[in-house]
Formats: C-alpha cells, structure tokens, sequence
C-alpha cells in the first residue's frame, strides 16, 4: 500500500543466508563482529539476538530512505520501542491492537495453522505487548484491527494528519474522515 511513500527497510544480519536469500534484497548479510561493533556505535535505531545471530536495522538506513523522501514503515515489537526512542530519530509509533485478547485468541485458534502451547505463548506476549501499549508515553497512537480495511483507512487518515506533504489520497486507496 502507497509504494510511492512507504520503505520497508532491510535489516542486517550476522545469520548465513538460507536457500534462495540474496544480500540486499531478504537482508543484508554481514558478520558478527561487524554488528556488534555497530551497535557499541549506536548505529542501530534496533537490534536482537536470536540464538547466536543478530539481527538489526542501522540508521543509516532509515537516513537513506528519508533522503530519498520516503517513510520508513518498520514492524517493532514493543520491547524494541524503547531503543528506537534511544536512537534519537524523530519518530512516529503506531501499536495495532487487537479488538479483545478474546477475539485474538479465538481468531488464532480459528486459523488452527499453531498448536495449542504456541497459541498460549503467542496471548501471553500479546497480553504484555498491549498492556506495554497503553503503559508507554513513546507510543503516539494505538489503532484498533477490528476490522482489516478500517483499521488501514484509520492509520493512514492519521498518517496524513502527521504527514500532510505526501498527499496519501493521490493515486492511491481514498481514505474518508468518517472510516478514521
């Protein structure tokens, strides 16, 4: 959605690329060393450790793509907000929310693609993400996907509120006052 104003910025990782994984395109592969010396630089606005890789999103990424007059749209969980906010970058932090843990819960067992035990562990972090949500001052909108449609018309009218220069409803989806 809105090609012409959103980047999705690849990530760098220390993990080897998997079959049919391309530098530069799924990720950018690098050593080990190379992260962890850039995140003792703060040259990251967020990072992770998964097992014995890293995995993390340089700055200087997000510079090129605001260079280039776009919007960086990156996927965060909430234990990543408080590094982006380190960072120092001026950013903007939407949390989509479910309708209810109830509605998640059943939604997720409705889809029945999870076993039980992960279904449980996937609530508990939404319980903590979501009361995280609400708790956090960093977050500067919470949007509610009661419906998939809506909720993208909801964040894209308060896109254009925060970001009026990018014209959203030029040649894209129309996003009306009343679906916001």
């Amino acid at each position: 959605m809105f090609p012409r104003i959103f980047v999705s910025p690849l990530e760098h990782t220390s993990r080897a690329p998997r079959a049919g994984e391309e530098d530069g395109v799924t990720y950018n592969f690098t050593q080990k060393s190379d992260i962890e010396g850039g995140i003792s630089r703060r040259e990251y606005i967020h990072y992770r450790q998964e097992k014995n890789s890293y995995f993390g999103l340089k700055i200087g990424t997000i510079d090129q793509i605001r260079k280039a007059g776009k919007i960086a749209l990156i996927d965060l969980d909430m234990k990543d907000v408080a590094l982006v906010k380190e960072s120092m970058m001026v950013v903007k932090l939407i949390f989509v929310a479910p309708p209810s843990l109830p509605a998640l819960d059943l939604r997720l067992k409705s889809l029945a693609i999870e076993p039980l035990p992960k279904i449980q562990a996937r609530m508990i972090t939404a319980k903590l993400e979501l009361d995280a949500a609400h708790a956090d001052e960093h977050i500067d909108k919470i949007v509610t996907n009661d419906n998939v449609e809506q909720c993208c018309n909801r964040i894209v009218y308060q896109l254009d509120g925060w970001y009026p220069d990018f014209n959203f409803h030029e040649n894209d989806n129309e996003v009306e006052e009343g679906d916001a």
